[in-house]
């Protein structure tokens, strides 16, 4: 296992650096339930600071234990904020876990949206694994692979499914 060195912890989230891997590794934890605005504000912030401190290639987010509900005005103030940094950074892959039936995910696919509808000049690739174990065996396998290889469901595909899913059981 590749050391990694942390860059920040609070009581809502914790930013890894792995050298190796060029990656930063990010970890919401279930706090994240008793976060406020301001709160949210302050470690997206955070984030954007660690990020420019390692400059990453890629940015592994762990949001199995997230459990804020990020409005839509969020959502297109964080893209604004991390998105274009990630960008300007060199960041060439995005890789987020969120369990399929976490209420969280649909605000998270929604602002992932946002990053794509920015249209960026060498935007990185956003894929989304329903657990880590997945996402690990997709970032292997693209490491040895030299064509692009792609997510298992978009983010919008997932957005409109539980769309889908929620207005069939009303």
């Amino acid at each position: 296992m590749t050391p990694r060195t942390e860059l920040y912890r609070s009581k809502y989230a914790s930013h890894h650096y792995d050298q190796q891997l060029n990656a930063l590794f990010s970890d919401w934890f279930p706090e994240t339930s008793g976060m406020d605005d301001d709160d949210f504000e302050f470690e997206m912030k955070k984030w954007l600071e660690v990020s420019q401190q390692c400059k990453p290639a890629i940015v592994y987010t762990r949001c199995v234990n997230f459990d804020y509900p990020i409005n839509p005005e969020q959502q297109t103030w964080m893209a604004q904020l991390l998105n274009r940094c990630w960008v300007d950074l060199g960041v060439k892959q995005y890789l987020h876990v969120v369990p399929e039936a976490y209420v969280t995910k649909l605000s998270a696919c929604q602002m992932f949206q946002e990053f794509l509808d920015m249209k960026l000049e060498n935007q990185f690739d956003i894929h989304h694994f329903p657990n880590e174990s997945e996402a690990i065996e997709w970032l292997e396998a693209s490491k040895t692979c030299s064509a692009k290889r792609e997510p298992s469901l978009g983010c919008a595909q997932k957005a409109k499914a539980v769309n889908s899913a929620s207005l069939n059981t009303l």
